[in-house]
């Protein structure tokens, strides 16, 4: 192959035709190839054309267009961000990632309104625990909008098994399926608290927890009960541990706004405190949920540290931790270390048990 310092003649006609040619085909190679060549093109005009004309089956064109913002007034660039919700047909999960951009374009022009729709959108094309807290924290009056979010879950249906995995490189044409479990995470932000505990917090089997709504329930249940704003220890631990199983990212709640945040957990306390109405609950049904986070606890511990499965000793003691620190919360002082002692003494036996118990405060 031959070099040369010469620019090769023709470029705006070959990607032209190029860039029509790539429109016509499908598959991973295709959008890697039509992503360069619309990256390269400069001409507006020739942009917006693609984007009609081909956006509905290859809306990453919109998605490479907004990335580079190559319009000169922001409101252009929010011009083609909503005309890309209209032709993109709202299960592509790519549509969410055009909505938050043009979503910041918006907030750019002081344009609030278009702001909000776009992250409505967001949430429609993926509606994922992140975009519900933003759309719940940010959208000025979110009770208007709430049946309509409601009713896009119910829409994006149940899948029985784990969630349809939407990769970050996934193509274009990705979507996204709601299992049980998603879907029981959404509706408890949304503060469907005892529809979800009767439903999902009561264990099917004595063992094999990893894939049920249990292992992100109960640190969720005990963070609706914590009736304190500064999290130690053991709740640290549940927020960390809700905050995982829900893939939430300060920075990925951060994208469409003007905010920056960069502590995952820390910003997920603050969101959940915003969004949650513990105090709602009648005293009777909160009584409920703590019998149940006992029983829970008791049972988890009980099987675990009986069947020797040491991968798990840090998890039940987190949760009898955080059952103390719950309760010293609602004024039971002495309640965290009376129940470490009391586990400690179930089990005298189990050195590496009673190492977990004092890694959260066991004297």
């Amino acid at each position: 192959m031959q070099h040369s310092d010469r620019e090769l003649p023709h470029i705006p006609e070959f990607l032209d035709c190029w860039t029509e040619f790539l429109c016509n085909q499908s598959g991973s190679l295709t959008e890697r190839l039509l992503r360069e060549s619309v990256a390269m093109t400069e001409d507006n005009e020739k942009l917006v054309h693609y984007a009609e004309k081909y956006g509905a089956v290859h809306p990453c064109i919109y998605d490479v267009i907004l990335e580079k913002n190559p319009f000169a007034d922001t409101k252009e660039a929010v011009q083609v961000g909503m005309r890309a919700l209209e032709i993109i047909p709202a299960h592509y999960t790519i549509r969410s990632n055009i909505a938050l951009m043009t979503a910041k374009y918006a907030l750019t022009s002081n344009d609030t309104e278009k702001a909000e729709h776009c992250w409505l959108e967001a949430f429609r094309s993926y509606p994922t625990e992140t975009n519900l807290l933003r759309l719940m924290t940010m959208y000025g009056n979110f009770s208007e909008i709430e049946q309509e979010v409601r009713a896009m879950i119910s829409a994006h249906g149940t899948n029985k098994q784990k969630s349809a995995y939407v990769p970050e490189k996934a193509n274009e044409l990705s979507s996204y399926n709601l299992s049980n479990e998603d879907t029981y995470r959404l509706l408890f932000l949304l503060g469907d608290y005892m529809d979800i505990f009767t439903k999902a917090m009561k264990p099917q089997k004595t063992l094999g927890w990893s894939y049920t709504f249990l292992k992100c329930g109960i640190p969720l249940f005990f963070l609706l009960m914590y009736n304190n704003t500064r999290l130690n220890g053991a709740m640290l631990k549940m927020c960390t541990t809700a905050s995982e199983y829900m893939s939430f990212r300060a920075e990925d709640y951060c994208r469409g706004t003007q905010q920056s945040e960069n502590n995952d957990t820390l910003l997920f306390w603050d969101l959940f405190r915003q969004t949650r109405c513990s105090e709602k609950l009648p005293d009777e049904e909160q009584q409920k949920i703590m019998e149940r986070l006992t029983a829970l606890t008791e049972l988890r511990t009980n099987l675990i540290v009986s069947e020797q499965k040491r991968g798990y000793y840090n998890e039940c003691a987190s949760y009898i931790a955080a059952l103390g620190e719950v309760l010293e919360s609602h004024g039971q002082n002495g309640s965290k270390q009376a129940l470490l002692s009391a586990y400690k003494s179930k089990y005298p036996r189990h050195s590496a048990f009673i190492r977990e118990l004092k890694n959260y405060g066991l004297k």
